[in-house]
């Protein structure tokens, strides 16, 4: 026996309410095996799942068995998964197999991998007098890997023929790598059949793809490179052309790169075009631009960066009149600034813009023509005053905008404040004190304008409001092979109706304290972790939950 690795999880949730009452059990087991004996190599791999509500009795297991065996160039595979799903006086028992046997042959430069599937599927339940065989059938797969010179190409045909459904497949795929250029081509072909109402269905589908790079400039810090890429992808029904349709998109552009002593800055444009066709509704056009630049600037002590993109997309869905035109536009930029003042003390601000928009041609559109926008301002710092003491606080202001060009009325705001601290305390060798702080204020509402004859001007309707906040406080003490980490908590929200800058009333508040008890311990033969978790709310019951982890292997 060479390596032999056994995982077992278990883990055991309640929750319960005033409303209803609910204790879910769930555990895990995987094992794992790996064995060679007169030139056979065997991997066993098996693995359980359950879970029951100790409430309603229902019951939901599964069992995956996998063994592969290899001898010289060709493998055997056996797949069986079992499942049991048992819910008040019904139950329900599937049991599925498969048997692969393959080979794979090299010569010179060629690859030849070969393959054969037989499954089956059988499903019982509880009232059944006899088990019932579902589709049963078997597939088979050869493939053909060839190097030629500065190129690999790939080829596979694949077929599944079953009871009641069959599928055939075609693919190719071939890359060529020439110095600083690179090209990738690959199509497939599937055509599939099943049953239906009317009888049988067929179904076809197309696709090609192809990407390729050419690095035309590299000199002294400054690269220029060149893509494109190209998909089509065609869905065809033979029996339903309303169901039938074809997409096409391609794309190029060129970025370039320029590296500096403590500079570096970068610029990305591309150009699209794209086709989408259905058979029910007619032809739309696709025409995308999309630009994109970096710097970053740094030296021993300050570090500055900044981004900014621009992308436009533009549907033509008819091209005789414009009544469905209509264009999206997704524009941004960032600002970064950090110091690393000294080993104790390092700080960090950003700014991010966020602007998009849906803007339709036709008036009959109109008032579903909006603009969202997307301010965000986060400062942090962390501070190390003493080798015991560490201290980090993060603050973030964050607000959206969304704005209906034509239906003003309809504009929403939402803002939200929030502020994390974390305070930590080596108080000794091996005990550490972990203090953790979040508090945040949001509210929400509309973004109207006065009358023109009173100034015209914009203001915010609050129309909602909360609070909330949440502390942590934790030691953690370390053991031989591990630690333990007791903690506890308070969790505290409150939201508000308001009307403008009044609070008119308590929309709902919650009040919630938590302790939990964390044990990990690792070891030269494997791993183990417990933790415990209790939940205390005035408005329901208690909550317990318990996870078990362990990993042990010899």
């Amino acid at each position: 026996m060479i390596l032999l690795i056994s995982l077992l999880a278990l883990s055991f949730n309640t929750e319960s309410s005033v409303v209803y009452r609910n204790r879910i059990l769930s555990s895990n087991l995987y094992l794992r095996n790996s064995f060679c004996t007169g030139g056979f190599n065997f991997y066993p791999e098996v693995g359980w799942s359950g879970k029951k509500n100790l409430v309603s009795g229902m019951i939901d297991e599964k069992t995956d068995f996998s063994l592969l065996s290899r001898y010289k160039s060709s493998y055997f595979r056996l797949l069986a998964d079992f499942s049991r799903v048992e819910n008040y006086s019904s139950e329900t028992r599937t049991q599925s197999i498969a048997l692969t046997a393959g080979r794979e042959i090299r010569a010179g430069n060629t690859i030849i991998n070969a393959s054969l599937t037989p499954t089956i599927e059988i499903y019982t339940r509880r009232t059944d007098t006899l088990a019932r065989v579902e589709n049963p059938g078997a597939s088979a797969d050869l493939e053909i890997v060839k190097r030629l010179f500065f190129a690999d190409v790939r080829a596979g045909l694949a077929a599944e023929i079953k009871k009641l459904t069959k599928r055939y497949t075609a693919r190719t795929e071939a890359s060529f790598n020439l110095k600083q250029i690179q090209n990738r081509f690959s199509g497939r072909a599937d055509f599939e059949s099943y049953p239906s109402t009317g009888g049988r269905t067929r179904f076809n589908r197309y696709e090609f793809t192809a990407d390729g790079r050419w690095n035309f400039f590299r000199h002294s810090g400054f690269f220029a490179e060149s893509y494109w890429k190209t998909r089509y992808l065609a869905k065809n029904y033979p029996e339903s052309d309303f169901f039938s349709n074809e997409d096409f998109f391609a794309e190029g552009g060129c970025f370039f790169d320029l590296y500096l002593r403590q500079t570096s800055f970068r610029l990305d444009f591309s150009q699209g075009y794209g086709v989408h066709s259905k058979r029910a509704v007619g032809e739309e056009d696709i025409v995308t631009s999309k630009l994109l630049f970096e710097t970053r600037w740094r030296n021993r002590i300050f570090s500055a960066g900044a981004n900014g993109y621009m992308s436009i997309y533009r549907f033509f869905q008819n091209r005789q009149e414009s009544y469905g035109d209509y264009d999206v536009s997704d524009r941004g930029a960032g600002l970064n600034i950090s110091a690393d003042l000294n080993p104790g003390i390092y700080t960090d601000c950003s700014f991010f813009y966020r602007e998009n928009s849906t803007v339709y041609i036709s008036e009959n559109y109109s008032e579903s023509n909006t603009v969202h926008r997307t301010y965000s301002l986060s400062a942090g710092a962390f501070l190390k005053p003493f080798d015991f003491l560490t201290l980090r606080q993060i603050s973030t202001i964050k607000t959206d905008y969304t704005f209906f060009i034509f239906a003003s009325d309809r504009n929403v705001v939402f803002r939200k404040y929030e502020n994390k601290i974390e305070i930590t305390t080596y108080a000794a060798d091996g005990f550490t004190i972990l203090l953790n702080g979040i508090f945040a204020l949001q509210d929400r509402g509309g973004y109207k304008k006065t009358d023109e004859n009173v100034g015209g001007k914009w203001y915010f309707l609050r129309n909602r409001y909360l609070r909330s906040f949440d502390a942590m406080a934790g030691v953690k003490m370390r053991i031989p092979g591990g630690f333990v980490k007791p903690y506890g908590g308070i969790e505290e929200k409150i939201s508000f109706h308001a009307n403008g800058e009044e609070l008119t009333g308590v929309e709902s508040y919650a009040l919630k304290g938590y302790a939990g008890l964390g044990i990990e311990y690792s070891g030269p033969k494997g791993q183990a972790v417990l933790e415990l978790r209790r939940v205390m709310d005035k408005k329901s019951e208690d909550q317990w939950e318990a996870n078990f982890y362990l990993l042990f292997w010899f």
